[in-house]
């Protein structure tokens, strides 16, 4: 008995995820149907893209396995934001870090080629325009990367001398492509000095400033308001004023950034500054170095009264001006004031002794021996004591001597001899030294 083969319908399609097909019935397929799948986009076929119905079954196995597009880098100082998928038909999007610009598209698009629709972006560095000079100052660029002007380029501003920076010395190419604020060299001015003591109306030599000319037409002494330009020589330039004035006592530089002053011959007292060429300088925050800056006149002590006081702290017969003076009073003699005496500017209170007394005597020596003395004693503030004696010749030398006094009312005293014991000479003596 042979073997009888029998060829059935195929039954439903295979499921194939992520395709379609091109089957035109529905239910059963006869023996030899044949079935074409087609993978949905991002996929592709892993396996046979055509079944057929062999009699009892389908022919042929297919998977559609999902496909992506090749990874991207992202750009030089940019990033890639999110995660990306890499699927056909999803997007890429591209940003740049602060102070750099995207060139190009800032997304691309994955094709079903598997291809991105256009070249990835770059990032540029974004500029600032030149930032030029800054008038009666300097510009320095610090820039590590060897572009001037990009994104944090610094330029540092410094301002010339007698000029002062408003607003911050450093300033950054920011990352919008503008300089932050851009800083001024504004002059400083410090007050003129409204008064100074015995300085010459005239100036005297021009302040010397090597490396360049000026216009001075005199020499010697140069009077007030007349002005003097300097001109550097080539190969130097000017950092600070070119013109100076002569303001009466000193030259003024044109923004009053130096004052010099010289005194006169007269004695005197120089406040401020060690030397009679240094100047007063005037500070960036628009004040003089030297608050004070002056000539004062010493006081005149050269005829005090020497007979009545001692002075220890003149010089050359002068007081300095702001010094105390050290005196004393002669013994017998007391000071009339217990206030210090100060000199200022040339001007003070005399010091004065006020002395005890004042004792006029006559002592004669008689015949017989005797001493006879007058004495007439008042107040007397210049303390001088003077005293006469007429001797006579006497072989026993006995001395007598007789004090009559009476209160007046211009403080004199009177004396009348009368005899005494002997009355020594050195005590005439010592009572001329004392007073």
């Amino acid at each position: 008995m042979g073997i009888t083969y029998v060829f059935c319908d195929c039954g439903s399609l295979p499921v194939v995820e992520k395709s379609s097909n091109n089957a035109t019935v529905q239910g059963t397929y006869p023996v030899g149907y044949a079935v074409r799948y087609t993978c949905n986009a991002g996929h592709e076929p892993d396996g046979t893209v055509v079944i057929v119905c062999g009699g009892g079954g389908w022919q042929g196995e297919l998977l559609c396995r999902e496909v992506y597009c090749p990874a991207v880098n992202p750009p030089d100082n940019g990033k890639i934001l999110g995660s990306p998928s890499y699927k056909v038909g999803s997007f890429i999007t591209f940003e740049c870090y602060e102070g750099y610009e995207l060139k190009g598209s800032n997304q691309l698009l994955c094709r079903t080629d598997l291809q991105f629709d256009s070249s990835p972006p770059v990032c540029k560095v974004k500029m600032c325009p030149e930032f030029g000079p800054v008038e009666n100052g300097r510009t320095f660029q610090e820039n590590a990367g060897g572009i001037e002007n990009d994104y944090g380029s610094v330029i540092k501003v410094t301002c010339n001398s007698g000029y002062i920076i408003h607003g911050t010395s450093h300033v950054m190419c920011q990352a919008d492509g503008t300089w932050s604020n851009r800083p001024t060299c504004k002059g400083i001015s410090c007050p003129p000095f409204q008064v100074i003591s015995h300085v010459l109306c005239d100036c005297g030599s021009l302040p010397v400033v090597e490396n360049s000319s000026n216009n001075a037409t005199v020499q010697g002494t140069y009077p007030v308001d007349y002005t003097v330009r300097y001109k550097c020589n080539v190969g130097h330039e000017p950092d600070g004023t070119v013109v100076i004035v002569c303001g009466g006592g000193g030259w003024i530089g044109e923004l009053r950034t130096l004052y010099y002053m010289t005194c006169s011959d007269a004695p005197n007292t120089r406040v401020a500054g060690t030397t009679e060429d240094e100047p007063n300088v005037c500070q960036n925050d628009g004040t003089w170095q030297f608050q004070e800056f002056a000539c004062y006149c010493s006081c005149n002590m050269t005829n005090y009264d020497r007979n009545t006081m001692k002075i220890y702290n003149l010089k050359e017969g002068y007081l300095p001006h702001g010094e105390i003076l050290h005196w004393l009073c002669n013994p017998g003699c007391t000071k009339n004031t217990t206030n210090e005496l100060i000199c200022v500017d040339g001007n003070m209170t005399m010091p004065q002794c006020d002395c005890h007394s004042t004792t006029d005597s006559t002592t004669s020596d008689k015949t017989d021996g005797t001493t006879t003395m007058s004495s007439t004693t008042s107040g007397n503030t210049g303390g001088t004591t003077s005293m006469s004696r007429t001797p006579f010749g006497k072989t026993d030398e006995t001395t007598s001597m007789s004090r009559t006094s009476a209160g007046k009312t211009d403080g004199s005293a009177t004396m009348s001899p009368e005899t005494a014991s002997s009355f020594p000479i050195w005590a005439i003596v010592l009572i001329v030294v004392v007073a």
